[in-house]
């Protein structure tokens, strides 16, 4: 369990990293006059639909942007898990596969895929929290929350649709 919780926190500071890592310039730092490190923080690249909430007039904007979009990236992360399922399901009825070691790894695989789920959300919660935290005093701290549960969100689906051939 403390092995995990080291994970997780790794992962976290790794992820805050990312979260406000310099956009391909590391001689930027943040200006030293400034309150809130997140606020002078140059944005990492991200994708096209965290791209135009980036591009959003105000921070207000930007968090219902962002919020939007994390409510569509959760229904991706839905559909992406059910026709995960649906492949398992067509493993398991295929009565080819019926007397083989791959039949057999199907439990396997659904509790691997269960505890990478429980997994995912802790790191979720936990980076995006960290991140929250790091802003704390900025005027972005309101989107810094949704921003990340998008850039999170992303990344799971991609793993999960190109790991499995979804």
């Amino acid at each position: 369990m403390k092995v995990l919780l080291i994970v997780l926190g790794l992962a976290a500071l790794a992820a805050i990293g990312v979260l406000y890592a310099a956009s391909g310039d590391p001689s930027s730092t943040p200006s030293s006059t400034t309150s809130s490190a997140a606020a002078t923080t140059p944005q990492p690249q991200v994708s096209s639909g965290a791209a135009s909430c980036d591009a959003q007039p105000d921070t207000v904007t930007m968090a219902g942007c962002f919020t939007r979009l994390r409510a569509e990236l959760e229904g991706k992360l839905e559909a992406v898990m059910e026709r995960l399922e649906a492949a398992l399901l067509n493993l398991e009825n295929n009565p080819d596969l019926a007397e083989t070691p791959e039949a057999g790894a199907l439990s396997e695989i659904r509790a691997d895929l269960a505890n990478a789920e429980e997994a995912w959300q802790r790191y979720r919660d936990t980076v995006c929290h960290a991140a929250v935290l790091y802003a704390i005093g900025g005027t972005f701290r309101n989107v810094v929350g949704p921003r990340c549960d998008v850039i999170v969100l992303e990344e799971r689906i991609r793993v999960l649709e190109e790991s499995f051939g979804l």
